[in-house]
């Protein structure tokens, strides 16, 4: 453990000396998780690099055999990486991390990323829910990006909760 502590340390101090980012490029998770952080994350935290358990949703989402880019991440990472199973952590940034950066790039693609951009824009679950809420404190510095299937998903979606 205090090997893998050495390596969040060692991304912190590097986040350290180039904070504040000039920008963040994230892609909003299926469950509004943000850069493997999981619900109820601390906004808090003195740390800008973290180490977080996945959680087994997250596995199935970004290591399922579901789609040709997921078995392709899989075979390219164990190409690469003599990765056989998907990892169970992963060395990511925090919450301030993200919200002091100059600007905040929330990349949503697919269908199924609507409803969590529908939520994130006018879902009544506050951040602890649903962390993408938290985004609401860099307010003018969040550009969401969405491709066309997405896109028309969420006009369906919002038709649909609003009549």
């Amino acid at each position: 453990m205090a090997r893998k502590m050495k390596y969040v340390e060692a991304f912190d101090n590097w986040l350290r000396l180039r904070s504040p980012i000039d920008m963040i490029i994230l892609g909003l998770g299926p469950d509004g998780h943000l850069a493997f952080l999981p619900q109820g994350s601390d906004p808090k935290t003195g740390q800008l690099a973290s180490r977080v358990r996945l959680w087994p949703g997250l596995i199935d989402w970004k290591w399922g055999l579901s789609s040709e880019a997921c078995i392709c991440t899989r075979v390219a990472s164990a190409q690469t990486c003599d990765l056989l199973r998907p990892p169970s952590h992963a060395l990511t940034i925090t919450l301030p991390t993200i919200l002091t950066a100059k600007e905040i790039i929330l990349m949503a693609f697919g269908p199924g990323k609507a409803l969590p951009v529908y939520q994130l824009l006018e879902g009544e679950d506050g951040p602890q829910r649903f962390i993408a809420q938290y985004l609401w404190a860099a307010e003018g510095r969040v550009t969401i990006v969405l491709d066309e299937p997405a896109a028309a998903q969420l006009s369906r979606t919002s038709e649909a909760c609003c009549c």
